[in-house]
């Protein structure tokens, strides 16, 4: 009975798309920076950034996120700094319970200055 409630269940939600805002609160704090060895000139630092780079840095926290529970993360990424930008971000998530999520970016540095959350 149940087998058969299940199967009828899925197709009727496999094409339903159900909106599940994200919450988090995390905080955290820089573990490490390497400076190129050539600065100002730039390193690919072995491998790890795919452009040359003046610094990568690496930092790691820990918070809540919904879905998740409690979570700790680390990420690393690469800085141009001439450039304002950074890339070959990668960020892992670790849930108390092991699952892992991954996530990379880039983006760009500005000097705007933003209003505090409420």
């Amino acid at each position: 009975m149940v087998t058969a409630l299940l199967a009828a269940a899925v197709p009727a939600a496999a094409g339903q798309s159900v909106e599940r805002p994200i919450n988090e609160d995390l905080a955290g704090y820089l573990t490490g920076m390497e400076s190129s060895p050539t600065f100002p000139g730039g390193d690919t630092f072995d491998g790890r950034c795919s452009q040359p780079s003046q610094w990568v840095s690496t930092s790691a926290g820990s918070g809540v996120i919904s879905h998740l529970g409690r979570v700790s993360w680390t990420t690393e990424h690469c800085f141009q700094l001439f450039a304002g930008t950074f890339g070959d971000a990668e960020l892992v998530i670790t849930a108390a319970n092991g699952d892992k999520v991954f996530g990379t970016y880039d983006g760009a540095m500005t000097n705007e200055r933003t209003s505090p959350r409420p």
